[in-house]
């Protein structure tokens, strides 16, 4: 699901290395792990807040609709699946980090070098 939303463009993805650039750049993005609370506490990508999967769509409503908004978990499966159903619900810049978390520890590590 997830390559194919990259192949055809259905679902926009966001590298490491973009949210990064962004971020200190000061540019606004919120950031969503959808792991659960136990996997956030371990580690998470800077400046995100803990909305595990589950309650991804009560806690919509929370969240406005026009922010940019990427959503992560380990690998990118559960991120696509919030991600998903944040489009649903009219969220306009909704990404999927892609590789997830793994992903972001990897470029993390490189980016401070």
């Amino acid at each position: 699901m997830i390559l194919e939303n990259a192949i055809h463009g259905a679902r926009p993805l966001m590298a490491a290395q973009e949210l990064l650039a962004r971020q200190s750049a000061g540019e606004q993005v919120t950031i969503i792990d959808t792991r659960a609370p136990a996997q956030y506490e371990k580690a998470h990508v800077e400046g995100a807040v803990s909305i595990p999967h589950a309650k991804i769509r009560a806690a919509a409503d929370t969240l406005d609709r026009e922010d940019v908004i990427v959503t992560y978990c380990n690998k990118g499966v559960t991120g696509n699946a919030a991600q998903n159903i944040l489009i649903n619900k009219g969220f306009k810049h909704v990404y999927n980090l892609s590789g997830g978390m793994n992903e972001y520890t990897m470029v993390r590590k490189i980016h401070k070098k």
